[in-house]
This record gives structure tokens, sequence and C-alpha cells, in this order.
């Protein structure tokens, strides 16, 4: 008869759980709104990083590979503006992307 009580009384891990989700605390609920807010900031610096990426690497893409940088023609003013300013996009997609997982590792934490 008792064995019967304490199965009776016995809640399992998931019942548990699934309860204790459900009445959170007030810092709990501020712990799992930081998360949420830094897996959001993750997400969107990886977006923004991809598409600088893409985008640096396709316009690259167009002066073909060893090309020189023509010093007395009068385009030489454009082109190298052009190479810095699509570096640059890459060099911002590499800076996203360290903050997106720097964001990430503090949702982690």
């Amino acid at each position: 008869m008792k064995t019967i009580i304490l199965q009776a009384n016995h809640v399992s891990y998931d019942q548990f759980t699934k309860s204790s989700q459900k009445s959170m605390n007030h810092y709990e609920q501020k712990q799992a709104a930081r998360k949420e807010r830094y897996l959001g900031l993750a997400t969107k610096n990886q977006e923004k990083s991809d598409t600088l990426y893409i985008a640096g690497k396709k316009a690259l893409e167009a002066i073909p590979f060893g090309q020189p940088i023509l010093y007395d023609h009068y385009s030489a003013k454009s082109d190298m503006s052009y190479r810095r300013r699509n570096v640059a996009k890459i060099a911002l997609a590499f800076d996203l992307m360290d903050k997106a997982q720097y964001y990430t590792k503090r949702a982690d934490n």
C-alpha cells in the first residue's frame, strides 16, 4: 500500500520541467529575453555579413585576375576606389561575422 502512494506522488522529469517553465521568476524571464535578443542580433549580423561578402566578392570578380591598375590612365582613380570600396565591404562582412559569433556565445552563456 505504501508503494502505491509513493508511485502516485512521483512526478516525472518532463512534467517537472514543463511546470517549471510555465512559472518562471523575474530573473529567469530576463535571462530568456536576453538570450532571445542575442540570438536575434546574431542572426541579423550573420545575414548582413553574408550579403556584404557576396556583394563584395561578386564586384571583385568583375576585375580579371592579375589586372593591373593603369596609373597613367584616366580611370586609375576610379579603379582604385572601386577596389578599395569592395575590399572594405568584405572586411566589414568579416567584422559582422565576428560580431555574430560573439552574440551567439553570449546567448549560450
